[in-house]
């Protein structure tokens, strides 16, 4: 009874997947199934039929790490395909893994992978989610119940797959029921080794070097669309239907003269047909006792369908590359914890990187200031947690402080079952249009102003103009119609009014040239050396016989030593303009005094201090705006423009000083201003 047990088991066919290295040092994963072939109890030798997988964990591995859109490829693919935790909890399968076991998708997800193992699986089960979760890729048959209890054989390939700091096992499932039955069949009957090529798609054939012919199995000759009735399978007409069959004929040369692997896809176009395939050949050299080589043996196998789907994957993969590497927006994939994994060109190039690879593991935090990154990685937190999407614009500062502007867009990233696993964003650089925006405000605002100015100006040549002149009329056609009757008493007090006049026309008009020429920039600035006291004391000359008239005191506190670096014309403006509007708004009796004082290294503070009816809060804050109305008379009713003020704050600021203004209403009113000291200062 043992005897018969082992010549049944040595009868039966094996199959078993190995990795050979091809000469060029590049590995390929091999399934072979091997069947002894019996003449009675005569032993006559093994046929064996190799099938390349490397192509198909590509391609799994390929579809591990496909996007979203290659969801559809998910949901058709006839094998199962299945993602584990660590602990081998089921977190999404497709239809064709539920529906193999008999479950539903949703009834499947509540499993565990161990409540599919028979019990003699479920120790093998643990040892080898312990060797994937090592990183170990592994290919085996096992076992599992279905729903309606029954057992099914199944053939499994696993990877390891990292996301973030999470690992899962993704695996493939295909029910071999009917290949475990079609190979017990084979040792029993030719026609169904035949089914099992159709099924496979494959085809076997050999080559007979002494006698120079081929012969191919059935699957063989419908892959080149022979007839078996009808046709010849020769080298001739096999080669008719090869496309590249220089590259051919001389990998078949290699192999039997060097020995070299024969492992070619190349395209046909089949008997008969205009249409193209794509074919896998693998074969090897048998040698006879001698070792001289006798035959080429292999199969073949039609992957046209195959290698559409790889190029659809291919081009989808480029096109993506493509539009990432290309666009000129900033497109970036961040995870749970706002890590980049995914970046484009653009976005990398915008971090002075060279590349996208370089970015992935960073977060915002390796290149912006402590505070924007952080605002950036709230706002990710909040899209993950929301599921909602931000859009804004906003300015970030980087390490080195550069400032960039950005309209961004942050969306959440879900993996294929729906659930978010990170954020991915869009971000456009708008640098440039924040600061054309920025220059045309500041274009608008001095557009503003200079309307203002122009308005105000223009009030002042209408009406501040106006009533000197009309003053000045009106004394000539007095002179000019009563001079006969009038005395010289009356003569010499219009002669005094119309120089009043006169003078009150020239400062105006002097006021308005100065302003004209500093609104165009034509006023030329010359900074020297000036005497305070002396220059003060100079521009009041002037003014003095205003302030006599009205009986006013002027004094000063200037210590002779006392020197500014300034343009001497715009001291001596400045200077007699304050003093003018001192005595103008003073009433009669009343006291001015002007004093100066270092007040720093680097500036002298010039105040000029009145008694006279002093302003309100009002009236202080507008003081020097163009485009506000702050004139008003003296308390002798003398004109004022309000221009001289502006005059001045322009000038001050053009020398490097500030103007400003203390003041209450009838109490008088205190200007100061500074002005660059001069060495001279300091070394004293």
């Amino acid at each position: 009874m043992k005897n018969e047990t082992q010549k049944r088991q040595h009868r039966e066919s094996s199959t078993y997947e190995h990795q050979i290295v091809l000469k060029d040092g590049s590995k390929k994963d091999i399934l072979a199934t091997a069947t002894p072939s019996f003449d009675g109890e005569q032993f006559l030798g093994t046929f064996a039929v190799f099938h390349d997988i490397s192509n198909r964990k590509t391609m799994e591995k390929a579809l591990r790490d496909s996007e979203e859109k290659f969801k559809a490829l998910f949901e058709s693919a006839v094998d199962g395909i299945f993602q584990l935790t660590e602990n081998g909890d089921i977190i999404a399968v497709n239809e064709s893994f539920a529906s193999m076991h008999g479950y539903t998708v949703d009834e499947m997800m509540q499993k565990n992978i161990k409540d599919l193992d028979t019990p003699e699986t479920s120790r093998l089960t643990s040892e080898r989610m312990k060797r994937i979760l090592a990183g170990e890729t592994m290919t085996f048959e096992v076992e599992h119940f279905c729903k309606n209890g029954q057992p099914i054989p199944i053939e499994v390939s696993t990877n390891l797959v990292t996301i973030g700091d999470q690992k899962y096992i993704l695996g493939f499932h295909r029910d071999i029921t009917l290949r475990k039955r079609t190979l017990e069949d084979l040792n029993n009957s030719d026609e169904r080794y035949k089914k099992a090529q159709e099924i496979g798609q494959i085809g076997s054939w050999e080559y007979d070097i002494k006698n120079d012919t081929f012969w191919s199995s059935d699957e063989g000759l419908k892959i080149y669309g022979f007839n078996p009735e009808t046709d010849i399978f020769s080298a001739d007409q096999v080669m008719k239907c090869v496309i590249d069959r220089e590259r051919v004929n001389q990998a078949m040369v290699d192999l039997i003269e060097k020995n070299e692997p024969y492992d070619l896809v190349f395209d046909i176009i089949p008997l008969n047909s205009t249409e193209t395939k794509t074919i896998n050949s693998i074969a090897e050299l048998v040698r006879d006792e001698k070792g001289n080589p006798i035959k080429v043996t292999g199969v073949m196998k039609d992957i046209t369908e195959r290698k559409r789907v790889e190029d659809i994957l291919l081009q989808e993969q480029y096109l993506m590359s493509a539009l990432l590497n290309n666009i000129p927006d900033h497109i970036y994939f961040k995870d749970r914890e706002s890590r980049f994994f995914r970046n484009n060109m653009a976005h990398a190039l915008s971090f002075g990187l060279s590349g996208p690879d370089l970015l992935v593991g960073k977060s915002d935090f390796d290149f912006f200031i402590k505070e924007n990154a952080q605002r950036q990685y709230e706002d990710e937190q909040q899209v993950i947690r929301t599921g909602q999407s931000i859009t804004k614009e906003e300015f970030i500062t980087r390490t080195d402080n550069s400032i960039n502007w950005y309209y961004t867009t942050k969306m959440p990233f879900r993996d294929k079952d729906g659930s978010i696993v990170g954020t991915f964003g869009i971000s456009r650089d708008i640098t440039e249009r924040k600061m054309a925006e920025a220059e045309i405000e500041l274009k608008n605002q001095q557009l503003f102003k200079l309307n203002a100015d122009k308005d105000k100006f223009f009030s002042i040549i209408a009406h501040d103009l106006r009533n000197p002149f009309n003053s000045f009329l009106g004394f000539t056609r007095m002179l000019v119609e009563e001079l006969d009757d009038m005395t010289l008493e009356e003569i010499k007090t219009i002669v005094v009014s119309m120089r009043k006049s006169a003078t009150n026309l020239y400062r105006l008009l002097e006021n308005l040239l100065e302003w004209s020429m500093m609104q165009r920039g034509i006023t030329s600035f010359n900074p020297v050396s000036i005497p305070l006291a002396g220059n003060i004391i100079a521009s009041t000359e002037l003014i003095i016989g205003s302030a006599r008239k009205k009986e006013i005191e002027i004094s000063y506190a200037i210590p002779d030593e006392l020197f500014v670096i300034a343009d001497l014309h715009m001291v001596e403006t400045i200077i007699r303009n304050l003093i003018s509007n001192a005595v103008k708004f003073t009433k009669k009796g009343g006291k001015i005094s002007i004093s100066a004082k270092v007040i720093s290294n680097e500036m002298v503070e010039i105040s000029i201090q009145d008694s006279g009816i002093g302003m309100s809060r009002t009236m202080v804050d507008n003081l020097f705006r163009l485009d506000e109305q702050t004139n008003r008379k003296g308390t002798e009713g003398e004109p004022s423009s309000g221009l001289g003020l502006i005059i001045c704050k322009d000038f001050i600021e053009k020398n490097g000083g500030m103007i400003w203004v203390e003041s209450e209403v009838n109490k008088g009113s205190t200007f100061y201003f500074t002005l660059p000291v001069t060495a001279r200062n300091q070394n004293n």
